[in-house]
């Protein structure tokens, strides 16, 4: 029930063999668990939450992404067209963008630069490689778990100091479930506090295996129903909301045995206006955690933002973009205090 505990040969094993795609690794993170942490991020996603703020993260493949700022423009440099072995199928083409330049006539400059066809491009990375300025780069790497262990412990002594350590976040981890474990169990032999930040939505075995592994699950919760939460993530909540009951379960049996590892949830709520930000769907949420018990150590409530909405034209995003008004902060205090009232620690992040 509990999970199976990890040993140093199977780390050793999976150091040297193991490996996944990373989209970004993030030091100095102070949102993604306790202390000061260093996130890892993996890429793919079984949701399609319409406010997401990681597009980059959903596709489970590499893929093509541009900086216009970075680009020169077709007139001093076309190096990706003639790297690209699809071009004459329509993979790349030149589209007019307007570039600021303080040294230009007017302020700004006028360019023609690349976009790419996600239909047709196969995201070989060619036209990366080719770029001179990188203003074209490959959004996901495959990395091993000992370069990835590596990069993270150069930080251990702010995570000793802070109470941090390393959290695997996506895209959701679990869509890439043997490398999450195997970072994770490589991070905790170091000694290192460790979290995972997944939607949940995945076979509940696939969650039990990370239990050894993990101090603290960050849990997302998006909404009491299903009907509406397929609506807006693509998916059902029911297999969520019974894998937050079963973690939640096999965490206080942990605490119960006084193991050695004894993991606590912290339940992610992203609030969305015409979503769930309405009072009677968060009483409803708040009733349904606060059956949870011990196991849950808070609640974040992480308002809606649109600081994401860049990366979706980086990305050469084709679907309509998600907007929305950004919750007051009186709102999201309101909203606080009802978690608050029936006696679970909560937070605005």
């Amino acid at each position: 029930m509990l999970g199976k505990l990890y040993s140093l040969s199977t780390i050793f094993r999976d150091m040297e063999t193991v490996q996944g795609i990373v989209f970004d690794i993030q030091r100095y993170s102070v949102q993604d668990g306790p202390g000061i942490r260093t996130t890892v991020f993996l890429k793919g996603c079984p949701l399609r939450c319409l406010w997401c703020h990681s597009p980059e993260s959903q596709s489970p493949k590499p893929q093509i992404a541009i900086s216009k700022m970075s680009c020169l423009g077709y007139d001093l440099c076309a190096e990706c067209m003639a790297a690209c072995p699809k071009a004459e199928l329509g993979a790349i083409k030149a589209v007019d963008f307007v570039k600021a330049d303080p040294e230009a006539e007017g302020g700004e400059r006028h360019l023609t630069i690349p976009q790419i066809d996600t239909d047709v491009c196969d995201s070989c990375g060619l036209c990366a490689e080719a770029c001179p300025p990188e203003g074209l780069e490959i959004c996901g790497k495959r990395r091993g778990v000992e370069e990835v262990i590596k990069l993270v412990l150069k930080d251990r002594s702010y995570y000793e100091k802070s109470g941090g350590g390393m959290t695997v976040s996506g895209g959701e981890p679990l869509s890439q479930h043997t490398y999450a474990h195997a970072l994770l169990a490589a991070a905790k032999a170091e000694g290192l506090n460790t979290a995972l930040d997944t939607t949940g939505y995945a076979k509940w075995e696939t969650i039990e295996q990370m239990l050894p592994v993990c101090d603290t699950f960050l849990y997302d919760m998006k909404h009491i129903d299903s009907a509406p939460h397929k609506q807006a993530t693509g998916v059902p909540n029911e297999l969520i909301l019974e894998n937050l009951q079963k973690l939640a379960q096999a965490c206080r049996d942990l605490a119960e045995l006084d193991a050695p590892l004894q993991p606590k949830i912290q339940i992610r709520i992203p609030t969305i206006p015409q979503f769930n930000d309405d009072e009677a769907t968060q009483e409803r949420m708040a009733d349904f955690i606060k059956q949870l018990g011990s196991a849950v150590s808070m609640v974040q409530l992480l308002p809606y933002h649109a600081l994401g909405a860049a990366k979706y034209e980086k990305i050469f995003w084709k679907q309509t973009i998600f907007e929305a008004p950004v919750p007051s902060d009186a709102k999201m205090q309101g909203l606080a205090r009802i978690y608050a009232g029936k006696g679970i620690p909560v937070g605005i992040h």
